[in-house]
């Protein structure tokens, strides 16, 4: 028989022989627990009861001695509690006979010392209240003397006495016996438990669990985008179904790649030409109005150069809508290029500050750029962040209301340089905070747009960020102001040349 043929079966007969040993294992010991327990009930009895022959002892001796002092001095005070004291020892007699009602030598015994002691009584005590002469305390004395009723309750106690000790000394052997059983049953219990499983465990790691690191391998390398990988792993079981299965769904991931591969390639030239095929004639078109309102065809009226200044401002806002769809095709193509190289990062900042500073005063918002003492210099594509820049100062001042402030401060760490860009503009809601940087989403919905915009601007930012092995996050409360901020290697070349 294969194992691996059988795992199914060897997983329930394990599965079976384990439970039904840690039922009988618990019920045994509770079998033998209460057996135990009933040993000791039993043994703590016996000691009761050799405590009760002591009592017993303690008052018919001094019962004697009571008898004896009152036969020489007459004086009827030794009477006192005579009565009860003897009630006191049949009251033992009656629950040692209780006892051991099922004991047929103890219940001999106990029966003639009960037939003593009332003998005892009728011969000794009760005569004793009733003495009136000389002649009856010289009776008394003699019968107390040579009197053998108590020697013989004595004697017939020792013998009890003995019976209930050797009843002892084997409940202390039963006591024994019953641990040392229950520990080897345990122990036997134990290693065979721990043999079950060890065998089970062993041939899952011989069996099992190779196949499962094949396959955890294989699911690891489809994660990572290799999806030409293959699993090897032949026969019938249920892990080698699960590799075909495996295999089959890789192969079919790995076609609809191709498939997607060649659909996004026709999309992003189609993407590419259309653009291009655009930008020219709008260039054309914003060129041509540029000359126009320069005066080359003449005075224009004011009518005219109002119509032509709202053509102008939307040729651009095409323009850049083309231009930052191009820039999103060559990211999504792989086909950036960036050109690395040391540059003041301050100076690059105040650049950008400067290049937007107009348009920060038309909508009466104030640009602070906080310049440390210490001028970082950072291998970065000074085109693509001042790009990056420019665009969350954009973002800032769209959304920044009149008589507002943006601030850009750096911060320097050992292995980066982070920029951060604060503003106290509205804020952004919490429910759009993980979409802010796909493309095309806005924080206003499009019926709501108050602000120019296509939605692609942090896209781009945030892939051209990565592009140098740095990160760009944002923190906001709404009606309070929003920081985006973006970190920067020190050397993003490094990161380029390894990836």
């Amino acid at each position: 028989m294969k194992l691996d043929l059988k795992i199914k079966h060897l997983m329930i007969i394990t599965a079976v022989v384990l439970g039904t040993l840690s039922l009988s294992v618990p019920l045994y010991i509770r079998g033998q627990m209460k057996q135990l327990s009933a040993t000791y009930q039993w043994a703590s009895t016996n000691w009761q009861d050799l405590e009760m022959v002591k009592d017993y002892s303690r008052l018919l001796t001094d019962s004697e001695l009571r008898l004896r002092a009152y036969s020489t001095s007459k004086n009827r005070d030794w009477l006192l509690e005579l009565k009860v004291s003897s009630n006191k020892m049949k009251q033992i007699i009656e629950d040692l006979k209780l006892h051991h009602n099922n004991d047929h030598a103890s219940t001999e015994i106990l029966n003639q010392i009960w037939d003593d002691h009332l003998k005892w009584e009728k011969s000794i005590l009760y005569p004793t209240f009733d003495i009136q002469s000389k002649r009856d305390f010289v009776k008394l004395s003699s019968n107390l003397i040579f009197e053998p009723i108590a020697y013989g309750i004595f004697r017939s106690f020792d013998e009890f006495t003995k019976i209930v000790r050797e009843n002892n000394d084997m409940a202390q052997k039963q006591v024994q016996d019953l641990g040392k059983r229950t520990r080897l049953i345990i122990l036997y219990y134990g290693l065979i438990f721990f043999s079950i499983f060890a065998i089970f465990m062993l041939t899952l790691w011989l069996r099992v669990i190779p196949d499962l690191g094949i396959l955890l391998h294989a699911v690891q390398q489809l994660k990572d985008g290799h999806l030409s990988h293959r699993v090897q792993i032949h026969g019938k079981t249920e892990i080698a179904r699960l590799a075909l299965a495996f295999n089959e769904m890789a192969a079919s991931l790995e076609e609809q790649n191709i498939k997607l591969q060649e659909l996004n390639r026709l999309k992003t030239d189609f993407v590419s030409t259309v653009s291009h095929e655009l930008r020219t004639p709008l260039t054309a078109i914003k060129g041509s109005i540029d000359l126009i309102l320069g005066g080359v065809t003449g005075e224009l009226p004011n009518d005219s150069k109002t119509m032509l200044n709202i053509t102008k401002k939307n040729t651009d806002r095409l323009i850049r809508l083309i231009n930052e769809i191009l820039d999103v095709a060559k990211i999504e193509a792989g086909a950036i290029k960036l050109n690395f190289n040391k540059y003041s990062l301050c100076d690059v900042i105040e650049h950008s500050v400067e290049a937007i500073e107009s348009f920060a005063k038309n909508q009466k918002i104030s640009i602070i750029f906080e310049r440390p003492e210490k001028n970082p210099i950072v291998v970065f594509d000074r085109d693509r962040i001042d790009q990056v820049i420019t665009n969350l100062l954009s973002n800032s001042i769209k959304f920044t209301p009149p008589e507002g402030k943006i601030t850009v401060s750096l911060e320097m760490g050992v292995d980066k340089v982070v920029v951060h860009v604060n503003d106290t503009g509205r804020g952004i809601p919490n429910d759009f905070m993980e979409k802010i940087f796909q493309k095309f989403q806005q924080a206003e919905s499009s019926s709501k747009k108050s602000k120019e915009g296509t939605g692609l601007g942090l896209t781009i930012a945030k892939a051209l960020l990565e592009e140098h092995g740095g990160k760009i996050w944002v923190h906001s409360t709404m009606d309070v102001g929003s920081t985006f901020s973006f970190s920067l290697p020190w050397n993003g070349r490094d990161f380029a040349l390894a990836a």
